[in-house]
């Protein structure tokens, strides 16, 4: 009895391609947010030091905040949120 034998459909052609698929796919929105959150940086740290009161304190206050905050928790609001908005506004909101 061979180990692999009900492992076939695993090692095949199309399970090559979804994987592929999903490694592109991630690569893609792996630098779009590593792009995205360079950029919001750049614009929270020129206003933190800028001459500006109001402009640096709401950018301290941000920084501060995001930054005490454990990223999963900040993921678990941001999902609840975006679904109820989404389901507001008659979308459906997709299933995790």
């Amino acid at each position: 009895m061979n180990f692999f034998e009900g492992f076939g459909p695993l090692f095949s052609w199309e399970a090559a391609t979804f994987i592929g698929r999903g490694f592109w796919l991630t690569i893609r929105k792996a630098v779009g947010v590593i792009v995205l959150s360079f950029a919001l940086g750049v614009v929270l740290g020129l206003a933190r030091y800028s001459g500006h009161r109001l402009w640096g304190r709401l950018a301290t206050l941000y920084i501060e905040a995001i930054r005490n905050l454990p990223m999963l928790l900040v993921m678990l609001f941001v999902r609840l949120k975006t679904g109820k908005i989404f389901v507001a506004l008659g979308f459906s909101a997709p299933v995790f």
